[in-house]
């Protein structure tokens, strides 16, 4: 099934995460706003993160920056030679995680193909413990930028070909303008709906019932192109 997607090595499976989990050259993160969840069982030997201090800047409304980055890591006992692999419920916080691994030049960064979801509906075990974790040493390099689209990146976007993609992750009632943002988030975008474009991709489609995410291919045949009813643009 990997090579159904694009970039295979993005991805590893429930199974290549159960079999090494006393692995140490493997790190899972579980990354969530809600660390109850974490609390009350977790994937065996997983760290838990909390997005909102964690991964976001604490005053400006952007990425945590590098410093913040390289604490995080030191903490969690992950070195440059660590494959960070990482896994939230339905994989949107863990994209996320990923994400800023790759724009920090991590080496090696996963996510769990299927989440934490998928974990579950497998009837693979959960644990309460905490992992013990030995702080280490960890510098990141200089933001890969290459990873990141800023507004003028996006404004070229708008009024573009069909073969230029807006991807949007947010759930449905995000897209649609029903809601500005996710029950117990405290960010606010501007106003509802989402950025005018040639096509745009809905979060909630790209992965199964059971979890896993879609090929490629399937993502793209399913996807509202711009003018549909579904295509709401502030």
């Amino acid at each position: 099934m990997a090579s159904d997607y694009a970039h295979p090595v993005a991805l590893v499976s429930t199974e290549w995460i159960a079999a090494p989990l006393d692995d140490p050259a493997a790190r899972l993160l579980e990354v969530d706003v809600n660390t109850t969840v974490y609390e009350h069982g977790h994937i065996p030997d997983a760290v838990g993160v909390n997005w909102t201090p964690e991964l976001s800047h604490c005053i400006r409304h952007d990425i945590i920056d590098r410093p913040g980055w390289e604490a995080l890591r030191r903490h969690a006992g992950v070195t440059l030679e660590i494959h960070l692999v990482f896994s939230s419920d339905n994989n949107w916080f863990a994209a996320y995680a990923y994400w800023i691994a790759r724009i920090s030049g991590h080496p090696r960064a996963s996510l769990m193909n299927g989440g934490r979801k998928k974990w579950e509906l497998e009837g693979r075990p959960l644990m309460t413990a905490l992992p013990t974790i030995s702080p280490t040493r960890y510098q990141a390099q200089e933001p890969d930028l290459r990873w990141r689209a800023f507004q003028r990146e996006v404004l070229a976007y708008v009024g573009a070909p069909a073969e230029q993609v807006l991807a949007d992750v947010r759930s449905p009632a995000e897209f649609s303008g029903e809601v500005i943002f996710p029950p117990g988030m405290t960010e606010t975008p501007s106003g509802p709906g989402t950025s005018p474009g040639p096509r745009t991709f809905l979060g909630h489609r790209q992965s199964t019932r059971s979890g896993p995410s879609r090929a490629w291919s399937s993502c793209a045949s399913s996807t509202p192109a711009r003018g549909s009813p579904q295509s709401k643009t502030w």
